[in-house]
């Protein structure tokens, strides 16, 4: 009988519980530590029969095979040196780190290791995702032109009690908008340029509300982002993905990917093309590409224990997390001096900073 794999999480807040359902659900593993101080995190794991320890010192001595890391974002670097020092596989939560600078330590770290690391961009396992990103790929809509992402939505007001969600750092760019940015690179390509504009006169808050982003690839494509926490609409990808059981469904198309053959509507996967003449008085066809509900999250659980066994290597690297951080940084750098700023310089700089030249 093969062992189970065992895994420890470290963080038990909101997300570090949700971890420990998509684990419970999983064949072949096995929770053997859940480190948290806090007294609520106690109490879940005592409901729950789970081991609970404060110290992460404590989860080394369970020889965990790897480590799912959902600790505030301030502590990701330290905790993320710690599972390299022990050689421990981990899927880390997104953002890599509170900063780029410790995103790029630690990614440098894994890679002189050798200790793969898993970023929660959680998206890239959706098959919708993973369809799109095919299609575009081989060449079925043409050249890829321009692409759309309409993400506006509405955060209750009870939402924003804690300070530190008012206050730059806290709003949709890093918070929201970052899972649409590795769906960006993911299906078009490398991002080149951003140019940005922050509004925060509806709340009133320090931190942004909405944004309004112009982003150009690296393949020469266009594409607009605009997102907003504090409108009346039902545009955005959790609430039309039908991924999020807390979240109603209201079934619209928030990604517009435009290509000169034909263009791509997500999550619903609408293909869009003209018959033998392409014009705009001419009809257009439509096709469903749709590949049904799935649940990413759990993909993603799954994909992380083949992670742990040696089976496969992370579909979202450390690399690939810092690249989106060092995005959303220059979103918000942008957004303050008015200013459309390459991003070529900054990663080379990451891929010094890993070996990579």
């Amino acid at each position: 009988m093969t062992a189970s794999t065992r895994i420890a999480i470290i963080g038990a807040g909101v997300i570090g519980k949700r971890h420990a359902a998509w684990l419970r659900r999983s064949p072949g593993c096995r929770i053997v530590a859940v480190a948290d101080p806090s007294d609520d995190a106690r109490r879940f794991c005592e409901s729950e029969g789970l081991p609970w320890f404060a110290n992460t010192a404590d989860v080394w001595h369970e020889r965990p095979d790897g480590v799912i890391v959902a600790t505030p974002n301030v502590l990701h670097l330290q905790v993320g040196l710690e599972c390299i020092a022990n050689k421990k596989p981990m899927l880390m939560e997104k953002p890599v780190a509170d900063t780029v600078e410790a995103a790029t330590k630690l990614t440098a770290a894994a890679a002189d290791a050798n200790v793969p690391i898993l970023i929660g961009h959680y998206r890239r396992h959706s098959p919708t995702i993973r369809e799109a990103r095919r299609i575009v790929q081989s060449g079925e809509i043409g050249k890829l032109v321009c692409l759309d992402m309409r993400l506006t939505f509405c955060k209750p007001d009870d939402y924003f009690k804690p300070e530190w969600r008012r206050v730059p750092g806290g709003g949709p760019v890093l918070i929201n908008l970052i899972h649409d940015i590795d769906a960006l690179r993911f299906i078009g390509g490398e991002i080149a340029t951003v140019q940005a504009s922050y509004a925060n006169n509806t709340r009133g808050f320090p931190v942004e509300d909405t944004a309004a982003i112009i982003v150009g690839l690296e393949n020469g494509a266009l594409a607009t982002i605009l997102i907003s926490d504090t409108v009346a609409s039902p545009y955005s990808w959790d609430l039309n993905a039908a991924e999020e059981p807390a979240y109603p469904v209201y079934d619209r198309d928030v990604y517009l990917i435009g290509g000169s053959k034909a263009s791509l509507a997500l999550p619903n996967l609408t293909f869009w093309s003209y018959g033998e003449t392409r014009g705009w008085t001419y009809p257009i066809e439509t096709t469903d590409r749709s590949t049904g509900i799935h649940d990413p999250y759990m993909l993603q659980c799954a994909h992380f224990l083949q992670v742990v066994r040696g089976h496969e290597l992370p579909l979202v690297t450390a690399v690939d997390g810092t690249k989106n951080q060092i995005v959303a940084e220059a979103i918000a750098e942008s957004a303050r001096s008015g200013r459309r700023l390459a991003l070529k310089d900054r990663f080379a700089e990451l891929d010094r900073a890993i070996g990579r030249s």
